[in-house]
């Protein structure tokens, strides 16, 4: 997403924040899914420097959601 906020490519960001919104939430992840969707509406509407604001917010949203994914994976594997 770096890349694509560096290229000031919008569409991009929107596109790719949808894709990840939805798959967050596939997972369970309310908040991360939440952040995407903030990240999206920011690049749909060309807000690019909140949403580069908002990055640091998904990446520690993203930090805590594999956190409790690993946690998850190693209760499956000792059940």
């Amino acid at each position: 997403m770096d890349d694509v906020l560096a290229r000031g490519d919008a569409k991009a960001l929107a596109q790719t924040a949808h894709s990840l919104k939805s798959s967050s939430a596939n997972l369970g992840a309310r908040r991360l899914s939440a952040c995407y969707r903030d990240l999206e509406q920011c690049a749909r509407e060309g807000k690019l420097d909140a949403a580069a604001k908002l990055l640091a917010a998904v990446r520690s949203e993203q930090a805590q959601a594999l956190d409790a994914l690993r946690d998850l994976l190693a209760m499956e594997t000792t059940l």
